[in-house]
């Protein structure tokens, strides 16, 4: 079931809508029908089934963040290039998120007790399709699919890469394997990348000791990354 008002990075329409995203290792909406709740909190909520594709792999981790080695070979981390390399070359979606780089620089002054000039976010970063959601419950093994596309949309280039990247600060060893995988987050838009899914998981973790851990985990990253920044 979807609900509407997950948050505004996501959307309703978003996993129908990735029926249009092809050559992609992804599920296809098959049907889908819309009803209200009106029982839900006392609220008339819109509740959407949907019939899908079945993928018969399982989820890499049962956990969105990865505390172990995956054990995942050569050609499934080539396979998850290939899949993130072809969904950027998809169209970009037509959507106003003029204040994810607010939202972001914000984070890192909130987080990270630094102050970066607005047009650090918006001057020189590039913007194509990601995922949106990029993290281990919605990929599989040993075949590779990208299940869960309601977040699908506009972001910086590379942003699935560095959201993926993100969800390994827990386990170094497959954080290593990820970046030589994916250069281009150092670049410019990568960098922005990596600060956004940061801010992103530190905004939204509800697990206190969780939140604590990867904040200082981060630390070392996100200077290196601000200093990246400001060096140019």
């Amino acid at each position: 079931m979807d609900d509407p008002d997950a948050g505004r990075l996501c959307r309703w329409e978003g996993n129908v809508e990735s029926n249009a995203i092809h050559s992609v290792p992804k599920p296809q909406i098959i049907r889908w029908t819309d009803w209200h709740d009106p029982d839900w909190h006392a609220a008339d909520i819109r509740r959407r089934s949907k019939v899908i594709t079945s993928i018969p792999d399982k989820p890499v981790s049962t956990d969105g963040d990865l505390y172990a080695d995956p054990g995942l070979p050569d050609t499934w981390w080539t396979a998850l290039r290939h899949a993130l390399t072809t969904l950027q070359q998809h169209p970009v979606p037509e959507q106003n998120f003029g204040w994810l780089p607010k939202y972001t620089a914000e984070g890192v002054e909130q987080f990270f007790n630094t102050k970066l000039p607005m047009e650090l976010f918006t001057t020189q970063v590039t913007w194509t399709t990601a995922h949106g959601d990029l993290h281990w419950i919605n990929i599989t093994r040993p075949r590779l699919w990208l299940l869960n596309w309601e977040c699908w949309r506009r972001a910086p280039t590379w942003h699935d890469a560095a959201t993926l990247y993100r969800s390994n600060l827990f386990h170094p060893a497959t954080a290593q394997r990820i970046h030589p995988l994916f250069p281009q987050l150092d670049n410019h838009s990568g960098t922005i990348a990596q600060l956004a899914a940061i801010n992103r998981y530190l905004r939204m973790s509800e697990d206190p000791e969780s939140t604590a851990k990867l904040h200082a985990l981060g630390q070392r990253l996100v200077q290196r990354l601000i200093l990246s920044l400001t060096c140019h």
